[in-house]
């Protein structure tokens, strides 16, 4: 609550009053009469100087114009005056109770009987009391079951939770604020602005008692809108103040609001300092950041004090989000702790301590052994540390309720830097190991790989970052300068099946030396043994290589050359020996039986030695053209046709024909060689006798008929 205060000036031995209010003309502080028609505060005027804190009358036995109003008394002047306070919480009215009353050096409101009750020096107690019937005005409730929402926005209104106090019944009268009305007691009403922009409304609802006394309740219902949402937090809710002095509390807040920027969002900040069971409000502060003093009060045995730090915001749609936050004196002496910056550093290094004990103490004792300085009032010391070791740390927090002590032991290591010497810029032939080991360090080269040593093949400037387990680093770099080395590489040691094989040491260098004495790069041997060369570059840089070579003579075998097989098994023979035979077909044996056509193929292997030989053959399987012209034939006729019986084949006579038949007209040995298209030959002879033509004579018995007839007789 906040109060326009007045100042009141009396004399009372020549009746001069004065009361006046508080303003301000062109910006400066000023005061007013409150007689004046100008003044904020309306009344008329009085005087007096020994003002006693009075009542709020809080009951509903006193007239309605008294209910709910501020009731003060002053001392000297014997006098009561009523003070009206509007909605706003400012005072308005000073009006005239009751004068020459007595001296009150106390008031206080009667619950039992409505009475304000009041000590009058020296000792009495008296009652005021209002003893006529009071018909008090009518409450008007509102319950909503929403205030805001997205359009068009239903809104369930409850009034029947008015009341009255006779309890006699009301009258209901429902202005919605866009121009609709209703007298039922719990309407439901829809609003539709036709506009998705947030539109405001003020329900209002009026009710009225037997009498005609009204009494009237409002709601802000915002149609397209959401309330703020707001969050301090330039300090925490439970964060406790100073009691050593006044406090600068920060206040700012995290506001957001999906509907209005920052220019259409309105801020009060209220600073409220809870004494026991009332409340002492400061002036309300409408800056958006700003600060508030908050005094060193508290830590009473008897009294109860703490400060609420209230913010409310609202939207230029009317809606609003209050949300607040405790402080509480610290009460309890300060609790030591602290910050630094590091706790390991290398020697010559420095750290920043900082302070961070609660309780706000007002003393600080550093104590920094190894460190310069040595001690410290600071709040945030500056220490640096040159010698390695191993150190502590304390720190003595205190302030008028007490004192604490912290200690860190060995809370401070200095380390000492490695050792980093990679030697002298340097030329060496092919590579060369850089080592730059300490003791449980760790490093980093310049490409990047993590390992104590680097092997370097290539010219360059290298360099390490070494790093204790203190975290101190060294660095060096060296130059190097890589010559080519000629590349040898006899390959691995051989055994092979052959009886001479070439070693060859390749071409990178210009001389080359075998131990057999020869100079070129290649070299052939013809018999098992070590062989070893070194190969010199023109850069003078050397390399050798070895190989053992064992030389073995492969088996030697022939299954002949291509043949052909006619009407008849053939078997193919592979060497004998100890040989591991096997034939393309996968057998194993030394013999294999052919009996078609085909490439036939042997591998086999030396069980000795291991070596392998190979050999195929083509062995084709033909079928010989039978025939047979039986025994010796007897011919009759003139002319026979010997024929064997086939057609397929090449045909050769006894007489140089090649016809699949022979004409035969004269006796004699006729033989026939038929030779089949695989190439297979069969041959066959017959004797064939054709007897030469007689004259024959038939007689007659009438006559004698001679008739040569031509005819072979059998």
């Amino acid at each position: 609550m906040r109060y326009l205060l007045i100042a009141v000036q009396s004399s009372i031995g020549n009746m001069v009053f004065q009361s006046r209010a508080g303003i301000f003309t062109n910006g400066v502080a000023d005061e007013i009469n409150i007689d004046d028609p100008a003044s904020p505060v309306q009344g008329t005027m009085f005087g007096g100087y020994a003002s006693i804190a009075g009542v709020w009358y809080t009951d509903n036995r006193f007239p309605v114009i008294w209910q709910n109003t501020y009731f003060h008394a002053d001392y000297v002047g014997q006098w009561i005056r009523n003070f009206e306070i509007d909605t706003n919480d400012v005072l308005s009215n000073v009006n005239g109770f009751w004068d020459n009353n007595g001296i009150i050096v106390h008031m206080a409101l009667n619950p039992v009987n409505g009475c304000i009750a009041y000590a009058n020096y020296p000792g009495e107690i008296k009652e005021i009391c209002y003893t006529g019937f009071v018909n008090n005005l009518p409450v008007a409730k509102i319950e909503t079951d929403t205030t805001y929402g997205a359009g068009p926005l239903q809104v369930q209104f409850t009034g029947s939770n008015s009341s009255d106090p006779e309890n006699l019944p009301l009258q209901y009268n429902w202005d919605f604020g866009d121009g609709n009305f209703s007298s039922l007691e719990d309407p439901v009403h829809i609003y539709n602005p036709g506009t998705s922009s947030p539109v405001s409304y003020y329900a209002k609802l009026t009710v009225t008692d037997d009498i005609g006394q009204t009494d009237t309740d409002s709601v802000l219902i915002s149609v397209n809108n959401t309330p703020p949402q707001v969050s301090i937090i330039s300090f925490s809710d439970g964060d406790l103040y100073s009691m050593s002095g006044n406090t600068q509390l920060p206040l700012e807040a995290a506001v957001t609001d999906a509907e209005h920027g920052p220019g259409e969002l309105f801020y009060r900040w209220t600073t409220i300092l809870h004494h026991n069971a009332h409340l002492h409000p400061e002036s309300i502060d409408t800056n958006k950041i700003s600060t508030t003093t908050i005094s060193p009060v508290g830590c009473e045995v008897m009294n109860t004090y703490y400060f609420e730090i209230n913010l409310k915001v609202t939207d230029a749609g009317g809606l609003s989000t209050s949300v607040s936050s405790n402080l509480y004196a610290a009460c309890d002496p300060p609790v030591a702790t602290f910050t630094a910056s590091d706790s390991v550093v290398c020697a010559g290094e420095q750290i920043l301590f900082n302070d961070i004990s609660s309780n706000f103490p007002v003393l600080l004792e550093w104590e920094f052994p190894g460190g310069i300085p040595a001690v410290s009032n600071d709040v945030s010391p500056l220490i640096q540390y040159n010698v390695p070791g191993i150190y502590d740390v304390k720190l003595i927090a205190s302030s008028f309720r007490g004192s604490d002590t912290i200690v860190l032991p060995g809370y401070v290591t200095v380390g000492v830097y490695p050792l980093v010497n990679l030697g002298a810029d340097t030329t060496v032939c092919g590579s060369i190991s850089l080592n730059a080991f300490n003791a449980n360090a760790t490093y980093l080269w310049n490409d990047f790989s993590t390992d104590p040593e680097l092997i370097v093949d290539s010219d360059g400037a290298y360099s390490v970052l070494v790093t204790s387990p203190e975290g101190c680093s060294a660095t060096d770099t060296i130059e190097v300068v890589i010559l080519t080395v000629p590349v040898v590489d006899l390959g691995p040691d051989l055994t092979v099946c052959d009886t001479a094989i070439t070693l060859d040491a390749g071409l990178t260098g210009n001389l080359w030396l075998w131990n057999t004495g020869e100079v070129t790069s290649s070299i052939q041997v013809d018999s098992s043994g070590l062989y070893f060369v070194t190969v010199t570059a023109l850069s003078g840089c050397q390399e050798s290589d070895s190989i053992n070579v064992e030389l073995n003579l492969p088996p030697a075998f022939n299954l002949g050359t291509d043949t052909l097989v006619c009407d008849s098994v053939f078997v193919l023979n592979g060497p004998t020996g100890a040989f591991n035979y096997l034939w393309q077909d996968g057998t194993i044996t030394q013999s294999l039986n052919i009996f078609t056509s085909g490439i036939y193929a042997l591998n086999i292997t030396d069980t000795v030695t291991g070596c392998q030989a190979s050999d195929s053959i083509s062995v084709q399987i033909g079928t010989v053209p039978l025939f047979e012209f039986g025994p010796s034939l007897l011919i009759c006729d003139s002319v026979y046709i010997l024929d064997p019986g086939i057609t397929s084949g090449s045909f050769l006579w006894s007489d140089g024909t090649s016809n699949s038949t022979l004409e035969i007209t004269t006796s004699g040995w006729y033989a026939l060689t038929v030779t089949s298209v695989q190439g297979c030959i069969f041959t066959d002879s017959v004797e064939i006798t054709i007897p030469a033509l007689q004259q024959v004579t038939l007689l007659l018995p009438s006559m004698i008929l001679s008739v040569s007839i031509n005819h072979r007789f059998y």
